[in-house]
């Protein structure tokens, strides 16, 4: 049966609304065991994107206030290691800093995913120690994230944030979606190719998802199998993981 969505948006001191709440993975903070949390909206159309509704209709998701969150959180300190902020696009969220800071202050590891198009938020994330591990989704060319991504404009300020991320200090993953469609095999030589200038030595492919996207027609086509992004991997800086 679906969860019913509640009509009004609870009140948070911390300014902060979360659309999602998966309490224990193994598999998004590497090598811990972590909660997830979702905020909603972002600023990208990725084609690919497998989050549908917290994309495009944030508002029909259960809301959970960040003071409820850190209730819940608190006594699974020593249980928990790490809560993971993910999305959505986070640094979107006027409330995301000090909600981080009160996750610290709590003593979990905090993990935060974004999609790059906020290198400001990035860069005080960073100077500020907010975060113990950065994951980035990179999704395309430089030159053609536009195009798949549908926002314009964002070359510069991804480019500055995989920079960040690459030298931030800390554990770090460069994510990577591959789709037939959308990346040819010469696209994906100039992303290995633009990471590694960025100083990338840490990457993930990942295989798509074919349920739930933005862009249906992707659907139609099978993506990229495994053998074919274990090849992919080799042409890319560091360590390349394929899941």
């Amino acid at each position: 049966m679906p969860v019913p969505v509640p009509k009004t948006t609870p009140r948070t001191k911390l300014g902060l609304v979360f659309r999602g709440f998966l309490p224990q993975s193994f598999s998004d903070y590497r090598g811990r065991i972590a909660a997830v949390l979702f905020t909603g909206g972002c600023n990208f159309r990725c084609r690919f994107c497998y989050n549908r509704d917290l994309v495009l209709r944030p508002e029909t998701q259960p809301p959970l206030g960040a003071d409820e969150v850190l209730e819940r959180l608190a006594p699974r300190r020593g249980f928990l290691d790490a809560v993971v902020i993910s999305g959505g696009e986070p640094t979107l969220e006027p409330g995301l800093l000090p909600f981080l800071a009160e996750l610290k202050a709590l003593g979990f590891l905090v993990g935060l995913d974004t999609n790059g198009s906020r290198p400001e938020v990035l860069r005080t994330v960073i100077e500020r120690r907010l975060a113990d591990r950065l994951a980035m989704d990179y999704k395309a060319p430089l030159d053609k994230y536009e195009a798949v991504t549908g926002a314009a404009g964002m070359e510069e300020r991804v480019a500055e944030s995989v920079g960040l991320v690459a030298h931030a200090g800390m554990d770090y993953e460069i994510r990577v979606t591959l789709h037939p469609a959308l990346h040819s095999h010469e696209d994906i030589a100039v992303m290995a190719a633009e990471l590694a200038e960025c100083g990338v030595r840490s990457v993930a492919l990942q295989t798509f998802k074919p349920w739930n996207v933005l862009d249906p027609r992707l659907n139609a086509a099978p993506g990229y199998g495994a053998a074919e992004l274990r090849a992919f991997a080799a042409l890319f800086p560091g360590s390349a993981a394929v899941r």
